[in-house]
């Protein structure tokens, strides 16, 4: 799953570099800065490289590291909007919701209550706008919680920078 190189921080801006096909499928290809936590993250995605109409960007909580493993994440394309996608099984099919109109910069975050994930996006940290809700069995206890990049393009790297990033 890991296709990237390792993030940098300058003061309070993450630099993220990720190739791989998609988050999509039963699989995902994609580079994933995580940690474990509580599954309660959130960032501003300020800008992202245009690889791909659907390029990905943004926030994401998976139970572990492998290409299928069940995830909920909401994420910011070039070309193709914002959104929330899921997968509620190991190795099944990823569930992506109704786009709404936007690109970077966009503030993303992910909350959580027990199973239940929701994915909302902001224009200015403020006023928030849900996307998606899944309750998602997979997903209890501690989770990886991160940063998610796909330039959706093998072989190229999308380049996105990020800021605001909290977990708890």
């Amino acid at each position: 799953m890991p296709t990237g190189v390792p993030p940098t921080l300058n003061g309070s801006t993450w630099t993220v570099q990720g190739g791989g096909s998609d988050i999509f499928g039963a699989a995902d290809s994609f580079h994933y800065d995580w940690q474990t936590g509580t599954g309660n993250v959130s960032a501003q995605v300020t800008a992202q490289s245009n690889t791909n109409a659907w390029a990905k960007a943004g926030v994401m909580v998976r139970a572990d590291t492998s290409a299928g493993s069940v995830q909920f994440s909401v994420l910011v394309t070039p070309g193709n909007g914002i959104f929330v996608e899921y997968r509620t099984t190991t190795g099944g099919t990823t569930t992506r919701t109704t786009a709404v109109s936007g690109t970077v910069p966009r503030y993303l975050r992910i909350t959580r209550s027990g199973s239940t994930f929701t994915g909302e996006m902001s224009t200015n940290n403020t006023n928030w706008t849900t996307l998606g809700s899944q309750t998602i069995a997979g997903l209890s206890g501690t989770v990886l919680e991160g940063l998610a990049v796909t330039s959706h393009a093998n072989g190229t790297a999308c380049t996105v920078t990020m800021d605001t990033v909290a977990t708890s």
